[in-house]
C-alpha cells in the first residue's frame, strides 16, 4: 500500500510524540519509563499498526504481504522518541495483525463527502426550549443618499446597501456581478485568490435575480447580492478541491446546506475562493495566495481569500469557516473587520 494511505496513522503517532516529548529517551528514571511503556502498549498497537506500514525502509514501499518484525517496529518507534527491548517489541508484535485487518476493512467502506458525521453536537440540554425567533433582517438600509456612481464605491460597499440600491432598481444583480467579475480577472494573476471562478453560472444567477426583481418577487435582502464562497463547501457540478493537489479535479455531486439557503435567498455565487491545503495556511496546489497591501507576502490562512477579496473588493460577502488560524490571522494580516453570523 501506499505511504500516503498511512498518513492520518503516522500524524496520529507525531501528535503523541508530541504531547510525550520525554518518553523513551534515556532516563534513569525507571516511573517515567514505566508509564512510557504502559502508554504505548495500551494504545500504541492502534496508532503503531499504521505507522508500521507507513515507515519501515524509506526506499521500500510496505506491502500487504510484506512481514513486520521487530526490526520494522524498532524504526518505527522513532516516530514517537522511543526505545524499546526486543521483548517488548515482540509484545506488541502479537497484537499487529488484528490491528491492520481492521484498518484495510475501514479502508474499504467509501465513504461521499456529502455523508453525515456519525456524531452531531447539539449545546441544546434536552427538555430545554428556547423563544423563537422574530422574522426579517435587522440593520437593512430603508433608504440612502448615496448613489451607486462609482465602481470602486461600489465594489467596497456594505452589502445592506447594495442591497437598498438592487431593491431600489440603481443598479442590477447582472451589473454589480460583472463588477466584481471584472476586478477578480484583473488581480488574480498577481494576487491568486480564487480557485474557480463560476462566471457563467453567476451572470445567470443574477439575470434570474434581476428578472424576479422587475417583477416584484424580490426574495430578500440577499436577493442579487454575488458572494464568494471558501473552496471547501461544495458546489454541485462545481470543483471543491480543498486547495490540495490530490483533490484538485473533484466535482462535488451536492450542494452544502448554507450553498441552498443562500440560492434559496436569490444570492450569486462567483466563485470559489482559495483555501490553504486542507484548510491549512495559505499555500494551495496552484499557488499562494497574496496579501493585497504587500504582494511578497501571503495572505495567512486557511481563509486565504476570504480576507483577501473582502480587503480589495473582489467580493461582498465571503462564506468561510471560523476559528484562529482559518480566518482570524487572515483577518489581522489583510486589515479587515470579522463578523460573526449565523446562516444554519
Amino acid at each position: 500500500m501506499s505511504r500516503s494511505k498511512y498518513w492520518p496513522q503516522v500524524a496520529d503517532c507525531g501528535e503523541i510524540a508530541i504531547a510525550n516529548p520525554r518518553h523513551g529517551r534515556d532516563s534513569n528514571d525507571a516511573h517515567e519509563r514505566a508509564l512510557s511503556r504502559r502508554s504505548f502498549l495500551s494504545s500504541g498497537a492502534t496508532v503503531l499498526a499504521g505507522a508500521v506500514a507507513g515507515c519501515g525502509a524509506a526506499e521500500q514501499q510496505p506491502t500487504r504481504d510484506e512481514e513486520i518484525t521487530t526490526s520494522v517496529i524498532a524504526q518505527c518507534e522513532k516516530l514517537f522518541e522511543l526505545r524499546y527491548t526486543n521483548e517488548e517489541r515482540a509484545q506488541i508484535l502479537t497484537t499487529l495483525d488484528d490491528q491492520l485487518e481492521s484498518i484495510r476493512a475501514l479502508r474499504g467502506i467509501r465513504l461521499e463527502n456529502s455523508h453525515a458525521p456519525a456524531t452531531v453536537f447539539d449545546p441544546r440540554l434536552p427538555g430545554t426550549t428556547f423563544p423563537a425567533q422574530s422574522a426579517g433582517v435587522s440593520g437593512a438600509v430603508e433608504s440612502s443618499t448615496m448613489s451607486p456612481d462609482n465602481p470602486e464605491s461600489v465594489a467596497f460597499a456594505p452589502v445592506a446597501l447594495q442591497a437598498h440600491w438592487i431593491a431600489t432598481k440603481q443598479i442590477s444583480s447582472r451589473e454589480l456581478t460583472r463588477l466584481y467579475l471584472d476586478r477578480i480577472e484583473r488581480y488574480q494573476p498577481l494576487l491568486s485568490n480564487y480557485i474557480t471562478v463560476t462566471d457563467e453560472l453567476a451572470l445567470r444567477q443574477a439575470a434570474l435575480a434581476d428578472k424576479e426583481i422587475a417583477a416584484d418577487r424580490r426574495r430578500g435582502p440577499l436577493h442579487g447580492i454575488p458572494y464568494g464562497l471558501k473552496d471547501l463547501v461544495d458546489v454541485a457540478d462545481v470543483r471543491t478541491t480543498w486547495g490540495a493537489t490530490p483533490y484538485k479535479n473533484r466535482v462535488a455531486k451536492f450542494d452544502a446546506a448554507v450553498v441552498r439557503m443562500l440560492s434559496q435567498a436569490g444570492a450569486v455565487l462567483l466563485g470559489k475562493t482559495t483555501t490553504g491545503a486542507l484548510a491549512y495556511g495559505d499555500l494551495w496546489f496552484d499557488g499562494r495566495t497574496r496579501n493585497p497591501w504587500n504582494p511578497e507576502e501571503g495572505s495567512s490562512g486557511s481563509s486565504a481569500s476570504s480576507a483577501w477579496s473582502g480587503s480589495f473588493g473582489a467580493g461582498s460577502p465571503l462564506i468561510a469557516k471560523t476559528s484562529f488560524s482559518r480566518d482570524r490571522r487572515p483577518v489581522s494580516v489583510n486589515g479587515k473587520l470579522r463578523i460573526f453570523s449565523t446562516l444554519i
